[in-house]
Formats: structure tokens, sequence, C-alpha cells
């Protein structure tokens, strides 16, 4: 029997007609559902594109390439043979296939030796490849390098180095000189940032700092085309602070040339708690705003002239001019990562315009992310990148679906009610793109600014008709040596930027803080924006679904109750205090940085354990002498021994679940549920501990990171 439903449409509004002696009930929404998504199947590739990504990067061991290639291979058999709905199955299966051997291919072509062990006072050699400016000292990233005692299949392809004063070096020389160095540092806490992973992509093994300064064993000869590029980076940030006093010639830097470590401390903090951060990373913003005004100014120009307005396509000179000067600030900027990404997206829009395309839609954008994940996979993991398509998918799908409205006010607006419009887009822009990114800025950063519409209204303007045009002018007049008048004025724009940063990062409650949540939580959040964005019809109740799963999540987190640095230095307690309990507040900074900031106590101050003394609450309770101190919460108890003692140890022991002890022992004969010490922690990474009455639970950074290429620690197992 042969019925019409009239939900279910072919693409020429038609209603299908189904079989119901072949298809059951729930074939047959499927095969309406499939058929409602058939013009959205496009924006949904480079999400299969980024499950594959994802999927390759959370395993615990580097697949073997036989694996991907065949379900390459044969998901695009697959593709081309099946027909109907289940066509659209196969192909987001060859997206999935083809993220994962995208992300493997790229892991090989990045690769580089991770430092194995701390080296101090070793002779390194190296050809300097960038040279940054620090607000003290200078850091230099060495290629073709040479470490005393290393042997060359070990040496990274990479290092970097801090010296106290560098300026008088350049890119192209080689050097040498007595270095300290490390291996990039493994994640602070289960699950956290990979700075290993993170310095592996970008081919460094090893970081660290110069005694001295180094010899120049040989200067600049004949560098390629990347070294000379780095060049003119080094000398546009040698001009913009002869130029500039500080601190503007930091932001300025940070805005032309993409080097941010000149901003003091101090500024750096204000510009974050203010909502202004974006600024300093340079991506699409930036990208947008120089190509933008290069493509607006060039057809502006080209228009006053009828003769040639009427006869040729201007507005196509200006899109392909506008691609060309997006690639020199590229450039110029680093060519990083997020920078790239911004300029495959600008390159996207501008294309749509030589091809008569809207440069304005959602498939614009998802053609823009298909591309960076294919030639960076590694970008997925990444705050910038997330937080970028977020902000710019939702503000696309806002303006999509309110152009009526906005169309309709200017039509009516005369001109100083379309100036409050302008401002209203901002400020709306603002709100959108701040909503879109909260979860994920309070996923990576535990952070989020309070009043970053009222910072944001009013420096994206400046920075969008002051500073960017004037930072191009500087560009033009560079060469010339006429830069100076046009830093002048930029002057005044970047010193209320940094006035403002400073004034709203002073008011009460400027940064909303945050404990770290669930990984899971945080893809089921992006799962259920995708579905609110990109499906359609009733597949569109995926949102609610998906976005129930997400608060049910997020709600099973437990947080961290004790955490213990791989060298057991540095404890830190979280008894719902005000602030962080640690073991010393003088030792491992950084550590207790992130501690902080992942546990929800940024801007406080920690606390150390005293030598001797009681610090019990109602709610646990916690007692130290000089030997050791003992925390007892929720009917768990745990013992850190600040000095070891044999009868002491003992005691212990035989007290708590969990013991803690910087010296090696054999915890065989420790009757503790879990034992800490230097050994374990040189191994497994910082542990982590969740106290409840049903029991203690341990997550340890080497659980979670697995054998990978980037993975540079011992892997014997205790």
């Amino acid at each position: 029997m042969k019925v019409y439903d009239p939900f279910c449409k072919d693409k020429w509004g038609r209603a299908q007609v189904l079989d119901k002696a072949i298809f059951n009930k729930i074939q047959n929404i499927l095969v309406c559902e499939f058929a409602e998504q058939r013009a959205q199947a496009i924006l949904l590739l480079p999400v299969f594109l980024a499950t594959g990504i994802g999927a390759y990067f959370s395993l615990a061991f580097e697949p073997p390439w036989l694996f991907g290639f065949i379900a390459l291979g044969l998901s695009f058999i697959l593709a081309c043979v099946i027909k109907n709905y289940m066509r659209f199955m196969m192909i987001a299966f060859l997206c999935v296939a083809m993220g994962f051997v995208a992300a493997q291919i790229r892991t090989h072509v990045v690769y580089t030796p991770i430092l194995s062990q701390k080296l101090d006072f070793k002779d390194v050699e190296g050809r300097i490849v960038a040279v940054e400016t620090l607000e003290k000292g200078t850091r230099l990233t060495l290629s073709e390098v040479q470490i005393e005692s290393v042997d060359a299949n070990e040496t990274p392809r990479k290092v970097r180095l801090k010296l106290w004063n560098g300026d008088e070096f350049v890119v192209g020389q080689r050097v040498r000189g007595l270095a300290a160095l490390n291996p990039p540092s493994p994640p602070v806490i289960p699950k956290g940032f990979d700075f290993q992973r993170y310095m592996y992509f970008r081919g460094i093994g090893a970081v660290g700092f110069l005694y001295g300064a180094p010899e120049i064993v040989q200067d600049v000869e004949s560098i390629g085309f990347a070294d000379k590029v780095e060049r003119v980076r080094q000398f546009i940030g040698a001009r913009i602070m002869s130029s500039l006093d500080a601190p503007q010639s930091g932001l300025a830097r940070a805005l032309m040339v993409g080097q941010r470590t000149s901003i003091n401390d101090s500024d750096m903090s204000a510009i974050r708690a203010s909502g202004l951060a974006h600024m300093l990373a340079i991506s699409g913003l930036h990208v947008g705003l120089f190509s933008g005004v290069v493509f607006f100014a060039l057809r502006f120009g080209m228009a006053l002239f009828p003769s040639l307005a009427l006869r040729y396509p201007i507005k196509k000179y200006a899109a392909v001019a506008a691609i060309g000067a997006a690639l020199f600030y590229m450039m110029i900027a680093g060519a990083t990562i997020p920078t790239q990404r911004a300029m495959i997206s600008v390159a996207v829009i501008f294309t749509a315009i030589l091809l008569d395309r809207s440069p304005i839609s959602l498939r614009v954008v998802a053609f823009a992310a298909f591309c960076v994940l294919l030639f960076f996979p590694e970008s997925l993991t990444s705050a910038s990148f997330q937080m970028s398509f977020a902000a710019v998918t939702a503000l696309v799908a806002f303006y999509d679906w309110t152009r009526p409205v906005w169309g309709r006010w200017a039509r009516q607006a005369g001109m100083f009610k379309k100036a409050g419009l302008y401002f209203v887009g901002v400020a709306s822009t603002t709100v959108i793109a701040t909503l879109a990114t909260a979860p994920l800025t309070l996923f990576h950063f535990q952070a989020l600014p309070a009043y970053g519409v009222l910072a944001n209204v009013i420096c994206v303007p400046l920075l969008a008709f002051i500073v960017m045009p004037l930072a191009i002018l500087a560009f033009i007049l560079m060469p010339f040596g006429m830069e100076g008048v046009v830093f002048a004025l930029m002057e005044p724009g970047l010193d209320v930027i940094l006035r403002l940063a400073h004034f709203v990062s002073a008011l009460d409650a400027a940064v909303f803080h945050v404990p770290a949540f669930a990984f899971t939580a945080m893809v089921f959040f992006i799962l259920a924006s995708l579905a609110l964005i990109m499906l359609r019809a009733r597949l569109r109740v995926m949102f609610v679904v998906l976005f129930c799963v997400m608060t049910f999540v997020n709600f099973q987190w437990i947080q961290y109750d004790i955490l213990v640095s791989s060298k057991v230095d540095l404890i830190a307690i979280d008894a719902n205090e005000p602030q962080l309990i640690v073991s010393d507040a003088r030792k491992s900074q950084f550590m207790r940085k992130n501690w902080e900031e992942a546990l929800g106590f940024e801007g406080m101050q920690a606390f150390s354990l005293p030598e001797e003394g009681d610090l019990s609450d109602g709610e646990y309770n916690l007692l130290c002498d000089a030997v050791a101190c003992r925390y007892e919460t929720r009917g768990q108890k745990v013992s850190y021994l600040k000095r070891y003692n044999v009868q002491a140890f003992q005691q212990e022991c035989e007290w708590a679940n969990v013991i803690i002890s910087a010296d090696v022992y054999d915890d065989e004969v420790c009757d503790a549920e879990y034992a800490v010490n230097r050994r374990t922690g040189k191994y497994q990474g910082v542990h982590a501990f969740r106290l409840r009455h049903s029991g203690v639970t341990m997550d340890r950074v080497e659980d979670f990171r697995g054998d990978r290429p980037w993975v540079q620690i011992p892997r014997k197992r205790y």
C-alpha cells in the first residue's frame, strides 16, 4: 500500500511516496528527516571531519597506518557504490576517516624528538629562526640544533631559549652558548592543557635558558624566504619600539607583528579581565579588519573614476588585493596556526565575492572550517579554533535569522539613526559572540569577563576605524622612514584601549570564576549548539536532548579535592575555603597558579600549611605537626609527610587512606589504599584525588595521555 506523507517532501516540495509494505514507521521518519537535511548536509561535513580528528587524539596509543587508510578506502568505495539516503551516511564515514588520516599524517610530518630529561650546563648550537622581545630579556628559537652529549636522532628540531639581553641577534645567525634545557612541561592537571603536545606541533622539543650571551659562530649569509620574513618582522618590531613608548609599543607590536611578549604583566592581566584578550590574538578579527580596510579603500578609490568603475569589475579587483593583503599580514604576524586559519577563512570569503556568491553564509564558514581542520588537524584541540569558529558560526546564524529586521531598520533610518544602529550592531555582535564562546571560555580558562560588552563596544570600533587603518598606513610608509607621524596618531588610540582595559578590570566582580568542568559536558554543548544552528525540521529537537545530556553530565562531574605535583614538592587541598591550601605557597608558583584557576581560586592568594597547628573546620579536620599533616573529610583520611621518618611512616600508613611523601619508599609495605612518592610522580605525573563518603578515586596525568609521539616521560609503571 502506498501513501503520501505531507511531512516528507522531495527537493521540489512534492510529497514523497512511502511504501508501508517495505518501510516501517521509524524508517519512514528517518527517510523524511534525511530529505529535510539535504540542504544542510554540507554544513555537517566539518563536524564529521572533526569527529575523526578527535578520535585520533583521544587514543592512548599511536594507531597503525593501515587502519586509517583501510577505513578511508572502504568508506570511499561505499560512498561511490551505495545509492539513496544511505550515501550521505557513507560520505559522513568518509569524512571521519579523512579526519583520522589527516591527523595521523600531520603528526608524522611535524615529528620532532622531545628531550628525554633535564640537561644543565650543556653547549647548545643552532641557527636563529625567531627573535622575540620579552618584557625582561629576549627569547630565541633555534633550528638545526646540536646539543652536547645528545645523539642527533634524539635532538629536537627546534629549541626555545631565553636570555637576558639579545637585542643584537638577528634571524639567520648561528650561535652557540651554555644552556639549561628541559622537556616542554606535561599537563599540570589530569586532562588539562598539554603544553608538550602544543610545542610538538610547533616543532619545538626543548625549552630553557642561556647562562650568558651566546657566541655568534656564523653570521648571516644566504637565508631562505621564511627567514627573510622573520627578519622583516624583527625590523618592524624594532621600528615600533623606537617610535612608541611603553606600554603602547607593546600593544602595537602585538597588533602589527603578533608579538605579545613585550606587554607587561599588569597590562596583560587587565586586557584579559576586561574581555579584550581576543584583540591580542592575531586571528579572524585582525586579518578580517586588515583585508577589509584594503578592500573597501581600494574599491572606494577605484569608484572615484567612472571610466574605471563602469568598465571593469572593481569589486573583484579589490577582493584580489584584499586576499594579497591578508597573506602579507599573515606572514608579518608570524604565520601562526590561528593566523593561517584566519587567512584561509578570509580567502574563502573573498573567493566567494570573486565567484559572485554571498560571502557571509554558514556554507562559507563550514568550508573554511573544513580546510583548516584538513591542513591543521591539531587546531581542533586549541581554544582559539573552538572559540573563533563558535563566535563566527553564531554571528552568521544570528544575522541570517534577523536579516529582514536589520534591513528594515536600515532602510528607515537617517544618518544619525544609522550611526546608532552601528553601535547597536557592535553591541549585539559582542553579546552574541560572548554568549557563544562563554562555555568554551569557562572550560579552557575557568574565567569569564563580566564587563566584556562594555569594553568591546568602545574598543572594537576604535580598533576598526583608527588603529588598524593607521597600522596599514604605517606598513606602507615604513620603507620610506615616514612611519613616525602615523605612530604618533595611533598612540592615543592605543592609550585609550589600555586605559579602558584597566578601568574595566578594576570594577567590582570584573571576572567570573568557576572550577573546571567535565570535558564530556563541553562536547555535548558543542553538539547541542551545532544541532540548533544546522539541523532543520524535527531533528532540531536534538538540541534539547543534547543540552539536557550536557547538563546531566556536568552535574555528575566531581571536582578534585587534592592535587599532588609530579615532584611531590607541592600539594594543594580544596577544603571549600575562600583560599586554596597548599603545602608551600612559595614553591612551584606556575603550577600553583594553574591549580588555582582549575579549582576556581583565581585572584586569591593561596596560604601554606602551618609547621604546627590545627586548621580544622566543621567540614574537615586538618592537623599538622613537625613531621606530617593529617587531613580528614567525608570519612576519608589523607596524610602528607613533610619529612621521612620510618616510625612516622608506619603510623601514617596504618591511619590513612592516602599517604603522600616526597621520599621514595617501598609502597608494598604500606597499608594505605593510595601511596604517592617522587618515583610514582616521575612516571605518572600530577596525581589528583576525589574524596567522597563512598571512597577515594585517583586520576593521574599520564593515564590520559598514553604513548604518543609528543609524550616524553618514562613509561615504566609502579
